[in-house]
């Protein structure tokens, strides 16, 4: 019984990893198609699409609130005494506007780094949250 349990847990997991894969080749081909050179694109307000064929120097900014995605190559972001790595399988969360000094470390003409950032506003992401809580509470009052 054990072997068969173990053999559909590990098709399951290799349908998982397939799954995973294909959403990545999925965001990387549809970033390539949005960002044809290197540089960064706002298609929708708050949503920002970026590429890069070569490795970059320190860059010096600020990191509004956001969540980071890579889909291809990778990036290292200091904030404040800490230091983040991040890829495709990392993805970097920002509650709060930061300083920072960033660098892509991964980027080449055949791979460029490929990459989406989203803003969010923290208040009202944190009314959006609470709202269905506080309704569902007002609800129960009743």
């Amino acid at each position: 019984m054990d072997t068969i349990m173990d053999v559909i847990h590990h098709q399951q997991a290799e349908r998982e990893t397939q799954r995973v894969q294909a959403n990545r080749e999925e965001l990387v081909e549809r970033i390539a198609r949005a960002v044809c050179a290197d540089g960064t694109v706002q298609p929708l307000q708050g949503l920002y699409l970026s590429r890069c064929s070569v490795p970059l120097e320190l860059v010096h900014s600020v990191l509004e609130p956001s969540v980071c995605v890579i889909a291809q190559g990778s990036k290292e972001v200091l904030l404040g005494n800490s230091r983040y790595r991040y890829d495709p399988s990392h993805y970097l969360l920002a509650t709060v506007e930061l300083p920072r000094v960033s660098q892509v470390l991964e980027a080449s003409p055949a791979r460029p780094y490929l990459a989406l950032r989203l803003e969010f506003d923290p208040p009202s992401s944190v009314r959006f949250w609470w709202m269905p809580v506080t309704r569902s509470l007002e609800i129960m009052r009743r």
